[in-house]
């Protein structure tokens, strides 16, 4: 009976993490607030350091790995339109800007 009352006590410490890390989540990835590709990872992380996750742990763990891949995606593009390969057409796109 003691074993069954601490599993049911880890549980619900569990569980109360987990709830803590979703609403941490929130706070963080709110709109309006600014969070870095750091940030996020240390979220993931934090997430999977949890134990054993709920369902709705698992899908915010890959919600942020998916929100880590676009990032990552756009910033690559960012990189390729900033090199000295497009720098020129990115100037001509500035001075047309001004133009019109």
């Amino acid at each position: 009976m003691i074993y069954r009352s601490y599993e049911i006590h880890v549980f619900c410490l569990q569980a109360k993490q987990q709830l803590e890390w979703l609403s941490s989540i929130e706070r963080k990835i709110a709109p309006g607030t600014a969070a870095t590709l750091q940030d996020v990872r240390r979220l993931i992380e934090s997430g999977l350091g949890l134990g054993k996750l709920h369902l709705s742990c698992g899908h915010a763990i890959s919600e942020l790995r998916k929100l880590i891949s676009t990032c990552q995606h756009y910033e690559l593009k960012a990189a390729r339109l900033l090199s000295n390969k497009y720098a020129y057409q990115i100037i001509c796109i500035i001075s047309l800007k001004y133009y019109f």
